[in-house]
């Protein structure tokens, strides 16, 4: 027997009244078997028990205060009146996605309130939500009931990646294209970015110009992910691979003298085609290093860089050659080749009809390029026509171009790069399309044939809006009339105008 407040006992009732259980209450009541916590106890002092005694049983009930008291403060306790014991709440994991982290409640009882930050959870399956990607956490529920709380012990566990991957698309010896993929599942994804060299492209893919040859570039696909209870928080996760551009060739080739002093001039490269930091150099060839060279704008296709120089000294010999200039301010130069001004042919035009397109519902803008031969030319610009039913339309060399049928429309185009913009197309139809130039003498020569397919209709119709609207996000690139022409500056009329993101717009000009 032991006493407890001048009784010798070997169970004991604490009254109703009583709400805590101090610092060494019972500590050396060894004699002391079981004691009833009564239902209201909030807390209980970790030391208030003697643990050294396994014999002694501490008895409560279920969905009570006092039986969160008991687990916070390490004890088992028996459920009042058996011999079951009432073990607490623990935590078992289950499954992990990118954004959520499922676990069981073993040992749920009733009449408590179990959460986990502002999650609120009813039934032993649980799954925790708003997660961050690839990321460790500790798991403890709450399990309360009128302010008193007992934290279940922590279970560590890992929300699933996203994997950013860089794959290389194409690089040439002054660009580098490549995509960023990653595992989409139920994390959510806010933006993607790829990056190269300090230069960014919102998306997942990209083409970056103007790089230096024959050096490494390390290439970065960016995801931006959202989390948290109103996605209110961001985190970043970048995938990145190392990728070298080629080795730059530039071969100048053999002038073609098309009248006295008019000279197109060319090389062959492994340029990229956008490129507009490529040219060529020329000089007489008595002149000294005092006298700085002339330069001007080459234009590619397919890697081959065209220019025309005009009026040309023909007392004199010349030389030229080709440079490219990257966006870091290197200058690269092919070999230097003579230019007899006096030594003239007879050329041909040079055409080309570009397969890059950007196509918008039933408008497509359309690329090519046209230089002279020795014939002025008069009229350039692009012929179209829709394909017929049964012969699908096919991509063609200029000499193995089929016979233009006589219902293809025109639209005209100025400048050696030349763009237009072909409107009222039919949607979900296969078009083609071949850049042409007709030249003082009446002879035409045509470029590449090519085709391509217009977007499916749309399930309402844009309509026409005012000049004075705007869009901060997005900005103009282009401008074309209604006849497809494109323009420099806004005309009176409906003008099609050319987005930064891809899109066109139809704007009222007063």
């Amino acid at each position: 027997m032991n006493t407890i407040f001048g009784q010798q006992v070997e169970k004991y009732i604490l009254g109703e009244s009583i709400k805590t259980i101090g610092n060494y209450a019972f500590y050396s009541c060894t004699g002391l078997t079981s004691i009833d916590i009564p239902n209201g106890v909030t807390k209980i002092s970790w030391n208030a028990f003697d643990k050294r005694e396994n014999d002694l049983k501490l008895y409560t009930n279920r969905g009570t205060t006092a039986l969160l008291a008991c687990w916070e403060a390490g004890y088992t306790p028996y459920e009042t009146e058996t011999e079951n014991t009432l073990p607490a709440p623990t935590l078992s994991y289950k499954s992990a996605t990118q954004a959520t982290l499922s676990f069981t409640i073993n040992n749920m009882y009733e009449g408590y309130k179990y959460t986990y930050d502002y999650q609120t959870f009813t039934g032993k399956d649980i799954k925790i939500v708003n997660l961050r990607p690839n990321n460790e956490y500790s798991i403890s529920i709450s399990v309360s009931k009128d302010n008193v709380t007992y934290k279940t012990p922590s279970v560590s566990a890992k929300t699933n990646s996203l994997y950013p991957t860089v794959s290389l698309t194409s690089n040439t010896a002054s660009s580098i294209a490549f995509k960023g993929t990653y595992t989409k599942r139920d994390a959510v994804v806010t933006k993607e970015v790829v990056e190269i060299a300090g230069k960014k492209i919102d998306g997942s893919m990209g083409q970056f110009h103007g790089l230096k040859p024959n050096t490494s570039y390390t290439a970065e696909y960016t995801i931006t992910v959202a989390y948290g209870e109103n996605n209110e928080n961001t985190y970043d996760y970048t995938g990145s691979k190392s990728i070298t551009t080629d080795a730059l060739t530039m071969t100048t080739q053999q002038p073609k003298v098309i009248s006295a002093g008019n000279v197109i001039v060319s090389a062959a490269s492994n340029l990229d085609d956008t490129e507009e930091n490529v040219g060529f150099e020329w000089r007489r060839t008595d002149w000294t290093d005092d006298f700085a060279s002339n330069t001007g704008r080459a234009y590619l296709y397919e890697g081959t860089m065209e220019g025309y120089i005009r009026s040309l000294y023909t007392e004199k010999l010349w030389k030229y050659r080709p440079y490219y200039e990257s966006n870091s301010g290197t200058r690269y130069y092919g070999d230097w080749v003579g230019i007899d001004p006096t030594n003239t042919s007879y050329f041909e035009p040079t055409v080309h009809t570009y397969a890059e397109i950007t196509i918008d519902g039933n408008t497509a803008q359309v690329k090519g390029y046209a230089l002279r031969g020795t014939d002025n030319i008069t009229v350039q610009g692009f012929k179209y026509w829709k394909s017929t039913s049964n012969v699908r339309g096919g991509d063609y060399a200029p000499l193995q171009a089929p016979a233009i049928p006589a219902n293809a429309q025109t639209v005209e185009a100025e400048g050696y790069l030349m763009e237009a913009l072909l409107t009222g197309l039919d949607h979900s139809s296969e078009y083609c399309y071949v850049a042409f130039v007709k030249t003082s003498e009446g002879e035409t020569f045509y470029g590449e044939q090519r085709t391509f397919t217009t977007g499916e209709a749309p399930t309402g119709i844009d309509g026409i809006r005012n000049d004075n609207a705007n869009d901060s996000e997005v900005h103009e690139v282009a401008r074309y009339n209604m006849q497809g022409q494109r323009i420099a500056s806004p005309e009176r009329g409906i003008n099609i105008v050319r987005m930064s993101d891809g899109t066109m717009r139809k704007i009222v000009v007063k």
